[in-house]
């Protein structure tokens, strides 16, 4: 397509042209003006969490799967899900699982979605946190995370043997199941690999060396599903 030269000073020459490239020049600065505006105006705050002693589960996942929440800065994100965390192990097995039971699928994923990311923060901050400890004190520091992670796989236990018995009502075949949990562990390897290979050469090392001495104790605890403690010689 041929595109058509202006002659600009013949435009100005002219009263009415004079006035449309002037007009014309106005109404695209007030674009960039207002297009400048919508990307750099502050997006109001995000609404803050709900309070830790007065909030309800239903409040408290609400909050955890809106956008609110995955717009808090990163700190304040970990520090109150660390609170909620802490609060929700005070929950009987039994009320979790059905609180867990009842929720709507579509929550249940936004909530892992905006979870992720905190989790990989409190990693990275355990991490630095072991190697920056002394030596005698870094057993307790992972027998309390061990503990902690003991706490919460008994009640996800106990959400996936309700799973497992609804897959009798699932519609699905099994082979889509399969699919299905094929591609979720393949989604969480993706994440891993991910989370691995983007940190620094130096920080993987330390990434590795701490879940290295994590594995190890599980399994000096008998708590391995794969290695067994080794026997003491006599």
């Amino acid at each position: 397509m041929l595109i058509p030269v202006i002659e600009w000073n013949k435009v100005f020459s002219k009263r009415g042209g004079k006035i449309a490239v002037i007009s014309l020049g106005v109404v695209l600065g007030l674009g960039g003006v207002g297009a400048g505006a919508y990307y750099l105006w502050p997006e109001p705050a995000p609404k803050p969490p709900p309070p830790i002693d007065a909030s309800t589960p239903d409040e408290n996942a609400d909050y955890a799967a809106s956008e609110d929440f995955s717009r808090l800065p990163m700190k304040k994100r970990l520090d109150w899900v660390e609170r909620q965390m802490a609060k929700s192990t005070e929950m009987d097995d039994d009320e979790f699982v059905k609180f867990w039971r009842d929720m709507d699928r579509e929550k249940r994923e936004r909530i892992q979605d905006n979870m992720r990311d905190v989790m990989r923060e409190r990693t990275k901050r355990d991490v630095n946190e072991f190697h920056t400890l002394p030596r005698d004190q870094r057993k307790a520091f992972i027998d309390h995370r061990i503990d902690e992670m003991e706490e919460w796989q008994g009640k996800f236990r106990r959400i996936r043997r309700y799973e497992e018995g609804r897959d009798r009502t699932d519609t699905r075949t099994p082979e889509e199941r399969e699919r299905d949990k094929a591609m979720r562990e393949a989604r969480m390897g993706a994440e891993m690999k991910n989370f691995m290979t983007k940190q620094p050469a130096r920080r993987r090392a330390k990434t590795m060396a701490y879940f290295t001495a994590f594995g190890k104790r599980r399994t000096e605890r008998g708590l391995s599903r794969v290695l067994k403690p080794r026997k003491k010689k006599k």
